[in-house]
């Protein structure tokens, strides 16, 4: 075996195990975490940033690659295009492990339902001046009332629609505020295809694993909503990254309103 391979499955080892004795870790604190909503956010905000670290090469590779193609919009709203800006509401953005990918000047909009996140936020909003924060609300996806149709640019959406309470509407929300010829820029972790092994494995997993994760369910076919939500184009691409494969195979691209 070759050292990139042996390097490779070590590595997928490895993010296994972490996962096995996270999950293991865990369970003595389900009772907590089915009685107290609080915990299971702050629980869910640590667990999720773990995760994403240990795993940040495969989790890197997606949102690099949706975030380069924020490079193409043109804003629609004159004063905005003459400093060079588009307007950006990312859905769910998490502790901001998108910033760092953003390599324009946008004028940045943010709908999360968990404050635990914010701490770290923060700090990785200070560390890319070209994110400029507009506003900011404590909501849900799938209620984005408070914000006008036909508003932004561009759409953000990254790893939410596995968590989301009603999928179909929450995409419906983020293509009701888009500008006509606005993109959605969405990457998601899948269920792996129905007949497989992995899928058999991941609808027994996944009730139980949602204690954990505020949610999170690990075999959602997000990709089939995104297709079924009215988007005049859609391009999605798919692609398995090395973590472990309840997780590992993701979906990314570009759905234009």
């Amino acid at each position: 075996m070759k050292g990139g391979q042996l390097y490779r499955v070590t590595y997928i080892l490895m993010s296994h195990g972490i996962f096995i004795f996270s999950f293991l870790c865990g369970i003595p604190l389900v009772p907590i975490l089915l009685i107290s909503h609080r915990f299971q956010q702050s629980y869910f905000a640590f667990f999720y940033e773990l995760c994403q670290k240990v795993w940040d090469k495969g989790y890197a590779h997606a949102r690099r690659a949706v975030l380069a193609r924020l490079n193409d919009v043109e804003s629609q709203d004159p004063s905005l295009k003459s400093r060079g800006l588009v307007r950006m509401l990312e859905v769910g953005a998490a502790y901001g492990p998108n910033l760092e990918f953003v390599g324009r000047p946008v004028e940045y909009w943010k709908v999360e339902p968990n404050p635990a996140f914010e701490p770290t936020f923060q700090k990785n909003l200070a560390a890319n001046p070209k994110v400029k924060m507009e506003r900011a609300f404590c909501a849900f996806g799938e209620n984005m009332h408070m914000l006008p149709d036909g508003h932004f640019d561009v759409v953000l959406l990254t790893y939410v629609l596995c968590s989301a309470k009603d999928c179909p509407k929450l995409v419906s929300e983020c293509k009701r505020v888009l500008k006509k010829g606005g993109v959605l820029l969405t990457c998601e972790h899948v269920g792996h295809k129905k007949g497989t092994l992995a899928r058999f494995l991941q609808d027994i997993f996944a009730p139980f694993a949602t204690n954990f994760t505020c949610g999170c369910y690990m075999n959602r076919d997000s990709a089939e909503v995104i297709k079924s939500s009215g988007f005049a184009r859609i391009d999605l691409q798919e692609v398995l990254i090395d973590i472990p494969f309840m997780y590992n195979r993701h979906i990314f691209g570009v759905a234009t309103a």
